[in-house]
């Protein structure tokens, strides 16, 4: 409920000589005029505060939006908000002065920080971080001076995740805000109660990417002994400033005796991804024994090693620890050449399951003669059930027809074995059972019936029946558009599912418009569906729906945060002018809120998007959001990359696999 001071405030405002000069002329429209705003405020908090969730976030914003129009006059209302003794809306009220950009505003802000000095406890160094974040929201660079003066030390309260408050204010003070670090450095590290914060200094100086903090970032980790935690996080902000002096203070401190400073060097190299010289990094692997720091040397030597270098790097698998062999073969896709395939082949039988699943679908997606009588030959002898769900997964990803009798073999001589007693094996079999089904492997449905009038067990026996309608469904449909389009309303979600997977590779414009109308009758798991298959099956239709999708208000409810992201893959997919600008009016619509977005449009107009990511930036951070502080990395490292023009094809990818929160 909104404070009873509120309303106090009017009244001793209109007692004052001052106002009541001003209300001489018309003081019933005054008092409307007053009335209002309060109404206003108070509507706003009502909403805020019965939020849930991330819902919570988009009320924030909306209320303080319906606020600005009232401009100067709004603020007394909010900074008497500020001195209430409950916490409960004092950060929507420090967000609100923050984004409501007013000499008045800066002055309520000032006043707050000021009370919260005056008050202890956790509550109060809160307040203060919420206050100084809002005034550096207005670009006031004494806002890192004062986070960590005073009583309360605020330096480090979380402000997004994975993003403290000093970062955020950084980022909305840069450049300027480089030089204040680069000092704070040096008189924190002068008194012991703030030497703990910092790393959180760095931390600051990483999201900017000043290369004027480049010699202090190597100075850092190269001494301060004393100080391990504080010489790894300069490791790692070593990565956002990129020179040939901080590459080269990386590559010594892969030598380093503290195995967190290695592991932040070599996670920093790994996070540069660049061309580089890996000879240094595979002798350095016969050494290493930190598991971490070998997991980013992998992933370095496989993405940028030598064809005559390959053996050596190669001869780092069938170390004794699961977990390095499990990182090893995370690693391996990387590598570019077929000298991969016999590791793939040795490590499928890897006596490790997590390391023998890893590896089966890089095996099945190389393709080859080796390969697939590797799969064909694990198919029919694995006693781990959850390696041969893995072989069926693969197979259905990659369409891989050739294994198909195999897996009707062992989805039949499964179908023997007792389920209760029998680990993984239902698991096992369902996922047998969908990919006959991927593949329409209809060929071997005698041999399912006959299996089928032995069950008795009820689970394998739905499993049958299941596979065994969907095949025959498949048979008798064939390419017929009309009926598969008849199966989209079916009261059965097994034949809607098959019956738009079926749709998508017939194609054509009657398949097409069939997916469309059905899109607006369905869940929004099966919208999710409909518009991953609509991403080979363009048309001035799709096209519309997906102009739909991105520019109507509608389309940006929490609860329709998927069917947005999948709908600018698809836009990205078609990657042509007219998708393109569709994506720029989307981020100019939610002013560069959602990252995929901003993304797929760098993934089409690569160094030409550059001026955009460069102009949101900064205005996304305006806006909370759980993921802010990794998204803006990625952000960063994209913006770095198109600028030296390097791919950024490690986050091209559709929303499911986007791995930015």
């Amino acid at each position: 409920m909104f404070r009873t001071g509120v309303g106090l405030l009017v009244l001793i405002a209109l007692a004052s000589a001052p106002m009541a000069q001003e209300l001489v002329e018309s003081p019933v429209e005054d008092l409307v005029a007053r009335e209002e705003i309060r109404s206003a405020v108070e509507t706003a908090l009502e909403n805020y505060l019965h939020a849930a969730g991330r819902v919570r976030l988009d009320v924030a914003v909306e209320g303080i939006r319906s606020l600005m129009p009232y401009g100067e006059a709004v603020v007394p209302y909010l900074a008497n908000e500020l001195e209430q003794e409950t916490y409960a809306s004092f950060d929507f009220v420090a967000y609100a002065l923050g984004l409501i950009q007013h000499p008045a505003s800066e002055a309520a802000l000032r006043e707050a920080i000021e009370r919260a000095e005056a008050t202890p406890g956790a509550a109060a160094m809160a307040r203060k971080a919420w206050v100084c974040w809002a005034l550096g929201l207005h670009g006031e660079i004494d806002a890192l001076k004062l986070l960590n003066e005073g009583t309360h030390q605020a330096a480090k309260f979380p402000m997004h995740q994975q993003m403290t408050v000093i970062e955020a204010i950084a980022v909305q003070t840069a450049p300027e805000a480089a030089g204040v670090l680069l000092q704070q450095l040096q008189s924190w590290g002068d008194t012991e109660e703030k030497r703990g914060d910092l790393r959180f200094v760095v931390r600051a100086l990483r999201r900017l990417g000043d290369p004027t903090s480049a010699p202090t970032l190597i100075e850092i980790v190269e001494q301060n002994e004393d100080q391990p935690a504080l010489r790894a996080q300069a490791a790692d902000a070593l990565r956002s400033v990129e020179t040939a002096d901080s590459v080269a203070a990386l590559v010594t401190a892969l030598k380093d005796p503290i195995p967190g400073v290695r592991r932040a060097a070599a996670f920093a190299l790994m996070w540069m991804d660049r061309p580089r010289d890996v000879k240094k990094l595979l002798e350095l692997l016969t050494t290493e024994e930190d598991i971490r720091t070998r997991e980013a040397l992998y992933k370095i030597a496989a993405a940028h090693v030598q064809p005559e270098q390959i053996p050596q790097f190669l001869a780092q698998w069938s170390r004794p620890d699961p977990e390095d062999r499990r990182l090893f073969i995370i690693a391996l896709p990387l590598l570019k050449s077929e000298e991969k395939i016999p590791i793939l082949i040795d490590a499928v039988g890897d006596p490790s399951d997590m390391v023998a699943m890893l590896a089966i679908g890089p095996l099945a997606a190389s393709g080859g003669k080796a390969a697939m009588d590797r799969l064909q030959e694990l198919l029919a002898s694995a006693e781990r059930w959850n390696i041969v769900r893995e072989i069926a997964k693969a197979a259905s990803a990659d369409g891989l027809e050739e294994l198909a009798p195999g897996i009707t073999r062992r989805l039949v001589d499964g179908s023997r074995l007792p389920v209760a007693t029998t680990r993984g094996l239902m698991s096992a079999s369902d996922r047998l059972a969908q990919a006959l089904i991927d593949l329409r492997h209809t060929a071997g449905l005698a041999k399912l019936r006959r299996a089928r009038k032995a069950l008795t067990d009820p689970e394998m026996v739905e499993v049958f029946d299941d596979v065994i309608e969907a095949l025959e469904l498949i048979r008798a449909n064939g390419k017929d558009v009309a009926k598969w389009a008849s199966l989209l309303s079916d009261a059965n979600p097994d034949h809607r599912r098959l019956a738009r997977s079926l749709l998508a590779e017939l194609g054509g414009e009657q398949a097409t418009a069939a997916l469309l109308k059905a899109y607006d009758e369905v869940d929004i798991l099966a919208r999710l569906d409909i518009l991953l298959i609509l991403v080979e099956m363009d048309s001035p239709a799709v096209r519309g729906l997906l102009r739909r999708l991105l520019l109507q208000p509608e389309s940006y409810e929490v609860e329709r945060e998927g069917e947005r992201k999948t709908a600018a893959w698809v836009a990205r997919s078609f990657d042509d002018e007219e998708m393109l600008d569709l994506l720029i009016d989307a981020v100019r619509l939610r002013e560069g809120r959602d990252i995929e977005h901003l993304i797929y449009v760098a993934a089409i107009a690569q160094k030409k998007a550059l001026p955009l990511l460069r102009e949101y930036r900064l205005s996304r951070l305006h806006y909370l959001g759980l993921s802010r502080g990794y998204e803006q990395e990625v952000l960063d490292w994209i913006i770095r990359r198109l600028d030296a023009g390097l791919s950024i094809e490690r986050y091209d990818q559709p929303p499911t696999r986007l791995l930015v929160r």
